[in-house]
C-alpha cells in the first residue's frame, strides 16, 4: 500500500472564492480579492504539468454557489480497494459539492462504502481529510476535534474502517 494517489480528481476553479459560511471555522481562510485570471492560469499550468508527467486525472465541474469545491477531499475520500466514503459537512454550501454529476463520476469509478451524510441533519460532522490525517500504510487516522470533527463520529468511522 502506498500513501500517495496514482490518479487525481480535480475540480475546476470556476466558482472558487471567499466562503462566508466557513471562514469563522477556518483559520487559513482570508477575505482577499481573488484574481480569477491567476487562478485559471495556475489551474492550466497544473493540468499541463500533470499531462507532461503522464499523471492520470479527471476534471470535475464546480457546482454553482460552491466557493470551496476545489477541495473535494472534505466531502469524499477514495480508497485503494476501489471504494469511497461520503462525509458530513458543516456548511450547507459545501454540501452542494456532492452534485449529481460528481456522485455519478464516483459511482462510475468506485463503490460507496460508508455514507455519513445523514449526520448533517443532526448537526454532527466529520469532514473527511479536511479534518482527518490518514496514515494509510499503518491504518491510523488522526483528527483535530472541532465543530467540523465530532469525536464520537470520528471514533465510529475508525471502527468502520478497522
Amino acid at each position: 500500500m502506498d500513501q500517495s494517489a496514482n490518479k487525481l480528481a480535480l475540480v475546476e476553479p470556476s466558482n472558487f472564492n471567499f466562503n462566508t459560511e466557513t471562514f469563522d471555522t477556518n483559520v487559513f481562510q482570508n477575505d482577499v480579492q481573488f484574481n480569477k485570471l491567476k487562478i485559471f492560469k495556475e489551474f492550466d499550468n497544473l493540468i499541463s504539468t500533470l499531462e507532461k508527467n503522464k499523471i492520470s486525472f479527471n476534471i470535475l465541474k464546480s457546482p454553482k454557489n460552491s466557493p470551496d469545491s476545489i477541495y473535494p477531499n472534505n466531502w469524499v475520500v477514495t480508497f485503494e480497494d476501489g471504494t469511497y466514503d461520503l462525509f458530513s459537512m458543516q456548511s450547507p454550501n459545501r454540501r452542494i459539492e456532492r452534485s449529481n454529476s460528481n456522485i455519478n463520476f464516483l459511482n462510475t469509478n468506485y463503490s460507496l462504502k460508508n455514507d455519513l451524510t445523514e449526520y448533517e441533519a443532526k448537526n454532527i460532522f466529520l469532514e473527511g481529510t479536511g479534518s482527518l490525517v490518514l496514515d494509510r500504510v499503518n491504518k491510523i487516522a488522526y483528527a483535530s476535534i472541532s465543530r467540523r470533527t465530532d469525536f464520537v463520529l470520528f471514533h465510529e468511522w475508525c471502527q468502520l474502517m478497522n
